[in-house]
């Protein structure tokens, strides 16, 4: 299970102050609506939290495209994006049970109701078909605190060992030695994951 400390992180390592500003405010005003949409769909309280988390860290790391629309548009995209997470967590529990999914993930990029962002979506769309980065993602749900903060802020917001270690309050060399320790476990897993696979 993520926690909202995770978008909090990824918010204030957003270096823009204004940009930073402007997804704070966006969060914290619209994480309700979102969390209705995710309860809507998956009918579990802490999938539909997970869910919130998740279409926020993707708000973050894509929000060039939600940058300065209006707030209809914002509300278009967020429907998407919280349509698109809940899918791919729905796709995680189908492969668990081996039930069919309700809904077809093609389903995920339908229905848009802003025209001109469909290919803005693209780029969401490819993080729930992609089974690499679903698998990366499940091996940094099994990483304790806070190695898996870390990796996220290095890889997944490509920010830099000095600013991670302000922000985790660590020295850079222990924020070094700690993804170099955890690259190797989630390297074995995928290693391990693949060869399963074949």
């Amino acid at each position: 299970m993520m926690s909202m400390m995770t978008v909090l992180m990824a918010i204030e390592a957003i270096e823009d102050d204004n940009e930073r500003e402007y997804i704070g405010n966006l969060f914290e005003k619209e994480s309700p609506y979102v969390m209705n949409i995710a309860r809507s769909i998956l009918h579990n309280e802490t999938d539909a939290e997970d869910a919130v988390i998740e279409t926020f860290l993707r708000v973050i790391r894509y929000r060039e495209h939600f940058l300065w629309r209006t707030r209809d548009e914002i509300i278009g995209l967020l429907v998407k994006c919280t349509r698109c997470a809940c899918i791919d967590m729905q796709r995680k529990q189908s492969r668990r049970n081996h039930i069919p999914l309700e809904q077809d993930a093609d389903e995920c990029t339908s229905g848009i109701p802003i025209d001109d962002i469909a290919d803005e979506i693209d780029v969401l769309q490819e993080l729930v078909r992609d089974e690499t980065i679903d698998e990366v993602r499940k091996a940094l749900e099994e990483l304790g605190s806070p190695d898996k903060e870390i990796m996220e802020l290095r890889f997944y917001y490509e920010l830099r060992t000095d600013v991670i270690a302000g922000l985790v309050g660590m020295n850079a060399s222990t924020v070094r030695t700690k993804i170099q320790r955890t690259k190797e476990k989630m390297r074995e897993r995928l290693e391990r994951y693949y060869h399963g696979q074949n």
